[in-house]
């Protein structure tokens, strides 16, 4: 995973930020710059203008969604 990516797009426990929609989730990494394929509860595959895939792993609840880890695809 790239260092601008860390930056860039960051997990629950790097930012403390959680999203009440996956909506919400999506639109965060999308004004990051990046391009999202599919989201789901479960997870979010996006990637850069690289092509590089990454997935970003879904916690919390319904109501509560958090980046739990990002790795790449």
């Amino acid at each position: 995973m790239t260092e601008e990516l860390k930056m860039r797009v960051k997990t629950y426990a790097e930012s403390g930020e959680w999203f009440g929609r996956i909506e919400e989730l999506v639109e965060e990494i999308e004004e990051n710059g990046y391009e999202v394929l599919e989201a789901n509860a479960e997870s979010v595959t996006f990637e850069d203008d690289d092509e590089e895939q990454y997935v970003a792993c879904v916690g919390g609840t319904e109501r509560t969604m958090y980046i739990e880890s990002i790795r790449e695809a």
